[in-house]
């Protein structure tokens, strides 16, 4: 069936009814046996939606079923456009939240971007590419003309589908209303995952996503010229951000935080305090003037329902609420929906703790910023133990040194989230300031913000600071971190060196974070100059040093004392969302392989290595053509290598594997693999990624890049 979309640049949406007839009504029963009393039946289709330059997006919709079938029942629209493959890879864990939507009352369109998954075209050049988002505003033009849709669009996502919905609110598309950012940010340089704080990292996510884009199409996986010319042949993206170690446009375009003036829309923000991306909502909240609805909560880089750890927080069923108020046919005053709202948890303060399912605390609601917030500042000053205190002194001014370990600071992970473990011995490689024992207690809730009037003897080097709680019994729980890249201190977009022993001012503010320190504990403030891997250690830096007892080093806290105006929000569990899909209930559930985690010390040559596994097998069922249905295994291995003894020496090795293993026996089994090497000496960064695809009767195609890159002060 053909809808026309009256777009003046044609567009069409193709929905392939015949081959999907027996699926169809597999998911009406299975759905409707499902649903609650209220909730609305739906099908699930595939099709396509053509773009102006014909290329064919692939689209799965959730289609609610009308009441009525004698009225004209239309639903708003949905939008999520990955890269992570629908079909395959995201099948399993996508669906529970088109479900519950579904079941709402909204139409769903769940999108592979272009050059990805199963849609046609070449992969774009990099993440959030100018194609995705104009292909994005295409797509929301189709689905306003869906003979089941009411013409108002909302866009939503988590991390990537959080970012690319905030970036096509900034182009203001006709027909969308809303979005929803899950964990997304509004500074793509300084606050992702390539150059985070401006330091150069690199991560298990940058080999997935470097080895996924040059996967085959699927559902048929067929390997042709057209597969390596769009896919297989396209350079890696790393190539790409390597390229573009500085700040400037190639960032900034896509970055909200620099065009707020663009947002015109309702946005509901969801942060985790245990993930990376958690400031884009306060700032958010202090720079945007459309009405938001913003949590914040003690999560991971995930959605809420489910949390681990905890507490969980029904999410959709606030957000169905907020969609509708939005995306109905008419919109009627809610003082709550139409300005600024923040919900956030105060933690508690707990353990260092990895295992942790919940986190202790409470909710509230406030406005942002908090009323009620005393900034305390602390001076750092030499003691018995080194001292953080608000006390004067009359002491001269002191130099603190430390000389710098690369490997140090494993435990601090791969970026500025996750749970982490005691620091005691990450702090062994730092200097370390900590105030007396507290009377009472500290709330914290805001942004820390820290000054140091350091130098160091190299010409470039990194500064890596986190605010600690000390507790009683000695362990050290990480509160929250921030960076800086020493030539960036004066301006992000011209770098320049500093000079060797010369003490300059560095202002590094500390990401959003919520703590409660109690009696008997202390705050620590802790000082290194590596991170690995989360940060790619400095060239030739061996010792920095630090000025104590000055104006110029200090630590700003947000001491929060609001919490007798402020009542305690009641907590809200979501609803189970252990669904799956008829296909994936077929042939059993996806497995996860066990991962792998291990610090190794070579003392032979004074290295340390990271090493990290992972793997998941996928059972594709296909109800239609069961002989179609397939196993994709996939496994990850990365190894972060560092040199003590031999500055500017690192290197990142790993490698990516899919094995296709069909289920008719007399077909080959198909093993994609990605490798990158990528190391650095004093001055360059020298990086070789490899593809290869092979079957049972040996190598198909093999294509390698290599590319040498001036570290440019990193």
């Amino acid at each position: 069936m053909l809808f026309d979309t009256h777009d003046s640049r044609r567009q069409a949406l193709l929905i392939n009814r015949s081959a999907l007839s027996a699926f169809v009504l597999m998911s009406l029963f299975f759905f409707s046996a499902n649903a609650l009393a209220d909730d609305y039946e739906y099908t699930i289709e595939n099709g396509w939606i053509e773009m102006p330059d014909g290329v064919r997006l692939s689209v799965t919709y959730y289609l609610p079923v009308p009441s009525d079938p004698l009225l004209s029942e239309t639903f708003p629209v949905l939008l999520e456009m990955l890269p992570y493959r629908k079909e395959d890879i995201s099948k399993a864990w996508a669906h529970p939240h088109y479900d519950y939507f579904a079941r709402q009352g909204f139409l769903m369109a769940k999108v592979d971007i272009r050059g990805t998954g199963s849609s046609e075209g070449q992969t774009p050049e990099r993440e959030y590419s100018n194609t995705e988002i104009e292909d994005a505003i295409d797509v929301i033009a189709a689905l306003a003309q869906l003979p089941l849709s009411n013409g108002k669009i909302g866009m939503w996502g988590i991390s990537w589908g959080g970012f690319n919905s905030i970036q096509v609110a900034m182009r203001n598309p006709p027909h969308l209303y809303a979005i929803l950012a899950a964990h997304s940010s509004d500074d793509l340089y300084t606050n992702d995952v390539h150059y985070t704080d401006g330091i150069f990292g690199i991560d298990e996510y940058t080999l997935s996503i470097n080895h996924m884009t040059g996967f085959m199409q699927s559902p048929d996986y067929e390997i042709n010229d057209a597969y390596f010319a769009d896919r297989f042949d396209r350079e890696p993206w790393l190539f790409n951000y390597m390229r573009h170690s500085r700040d400037g446009d190639f960032w900034r375009k896509g970055s909200m935080g620099w065009k707020y003036e663009n947002i015109q829309l309702p946005i509901y923000f969801i942060g985790g305090l245990f993930d990376g991306y958690r400031d884009t909502l306060p700032r958010a909240l202090e720079n945007l003037d459309t009405p938001i609805r913003g949590i914040l909560g003690p999560w991971t880089h995930a959605w809420p329902n489910g949390a681990n750890p905890g507490p969980e927080w029904a999410w959709r069923e606030d957000a169905s609420k907020w969609w509708k108020h939005w995306l109905a046919d008419e919109v009627l005053p809610n003082e709550e929906y139409d300005q600024h709202y923040f919900q956030f948890f105060l933690r508690a303060g707990n353990k260092p703790d990895t295992s942790l399912s919940e986190i202790d605390g409470s909710w509230f609601v406030s406005d942002w910023p908090l009323p009620d917030v005393e900034v305390q500042t602390l001076k750092l000053f030499p003691g018995d133990n080194d001292e953080l205190t608000t006390s004067s002194t009359e002491k001269p001014l002191s130099i603190d040194s430390l000389n710098i370990v690369p490997s140090a600071g494993s435990d601090l992970g791969e970026w500025w989230g996750q749970l982490l473990p005691d620091m005691r011995a990450t702090d062994a490689y730092s200097l370390t300031y900590d105030s007396d024992v507290l009377t009472e207690a500290l709330s914290l809730v805001g942004i820390t913000n820290v000054s140091l009037f350091a130098a160091a003897d190299a010409t470039n080097a990194n500064w890596i600071i986190r605010l600690e709680d000390v507790h009683p019994d000695g362990q050290v729980s990480v509160i929250t971190g921030g960076a800086i890249n020493g030539s960036q201190r004066m301006r992000r977009l011209i770098p320049t060196s500093l000079t060797p022993h010369e003490y300059e001012e560095l202002s590094i503010p500390l990401r959003f974070t919520t703590w409660t320190f109690k009696p008997g504990h202390r705050i620590r403030l802790a000082i290194s100059n590596s991170a690995f891997p989360m940060f790619w250690p400095s060239a030739s830096v061996k010792t920095s040093y630090l000025t104590l007892n000055t104006e110029k080093t200090f630590v700003s806290l947000p001491i929060w004392n609001g919490m007798a105006n402020h009542p305690q929000l009641t907590q809200t569990r979501s609803q189970a969302s252990n669904v799956l899909t008829p296909d994936i209930i077929r042939l059993g559930p996806v497995t996860g392989r066990p991962a792998r985690s291990e610090v190794i010390i070579n003392k032979l040559d004074n290295s340390v290595s990271v090493l990290r596994e992972s793997g998941v097998t996928y059972y594709l069922g296909d109800t239609v053509q069961p002989e179609k249905s397939r196993i994709l295994e996939t496994q990850r291995h990365t190894l972060h290598n560092t040199r003590n003894d031999s500055t500017g020496h690192t290197s990142y090795k790993a490698w990516a594997e899919y094995r296709l293993l069909p289920s008719d026996t007399h077909q080959d089994t198909i093993r994609y693999r990605t490798t990158i090497n990528l190391s650095s000496d004093e001055t360059d960064f020298h990086l070789n990624i490899q593809r290869t695809l092979t079957n049972d009767n040996g190598e198909i195609r093999r294509k390698e890049w290599s590319e040498t890159f001036p570290r440019d002060h990193q």
